[in-house]
């Protein structure tokens, strides 16, 4: 995430009370770029009411929700921020993604037919973005 090129980047980190050395990490990454804010609840509040927590903390106009095993390609924000501004009208932007299965080295692209680049109306492609 720190390694995309877009002025104004915030990488908010919301720990869900992990144990697994996270805050030493994150402490460090924190130190040493002042774009990265962390937060550790001190308890397990689940999965939703962790990304609700974050997503109630957004102070940027635009935002994005990552897990810890998920990764950018390096323009990716770039090109999502280009699209929006194309399209002012957007209230989201939705890429492909891919997804590598770490047993077996096999990579495969989601969606993987069937998609258009583009515009599209609510509900148009909803489900499958899902």
């Amino acid at each position: 995430m720190l390694g995309q090129d877009v002025p104004g980047l915030r990488l908010l980190i919301c720990d869900n009370a992990s144990e697994d050395g996270t805050a030493e990490v994150v402490e460090g990454y924190a130190a040493r770029d002042a774009r990265v804010v962390y937060h550790r609840h001190r308890e397990d509040i689940g999965a939703t009411a962790n990304f609700q927590w974050g997503m109630d903390a957004v102070a940027t106009e635009h935002f994005l929700l990552l897990s810890d095993d998920d990764a950018l390609l390096p323009s990716f924000l770039a090109r999502a921020l280009a699209a929006l501004h194309a399209h002012p009208q957007a209230a989201m932007f939705c890429g492909a993604s891919v997804v590598y299965d770490a047993r077996t080295g096999e990579h495969r692209v989601r969606p993987d037919r069937g998609w258009t680049e583009g515009l599209h109306a609510a509900g148009e492609h909803t489900a499958r973005i899902l």
